[in-house]
């Protein structure tokens, strides 16, 4: 999914709107995207499993909001708090 993960023409609200209704697998290919700003950071946490957001948490070039960050802690419990923690340091795991 090479297009999810590397297109500059698909916008953070282009994506965001398509992972309402996409597989786990592309929503997972557009948490690795180089940056991944809070519209697009916060959908993956609204309709992605623990996997995605995991790897969004990992990516050091996301930026959910904070309430996309308590709504990841809300769905996820074993969204660990290293994950989190990576995250607020700017660490990749």
């Amino acid at each position: 999914m090479p297009v999810l993960r590397f297109s500059r023409a698909l916008s953070d609200a282009d994506l965001a709107e398509l992972a309402a209704s996409e597989g786990q697998a592309k929503l997972c290919a557009m948490a690795t995207r180089h940056q991944v700003g809070p519209v697009l950071s916060d959908a993956l946490i609204d309709h992605g499993d623990e996997k995605t957001v995991a790897t969004l948490l990992a990516n050091a070039g996301s930026s959910p909001t904070e309430t996309g960050m308590m709504t990841a802690l809300d769905k996820f419990t074993a969204v660990s708090y290293t994950h989190l923690r990576a995250h607020e340091t700017g660490r990749n795991l």
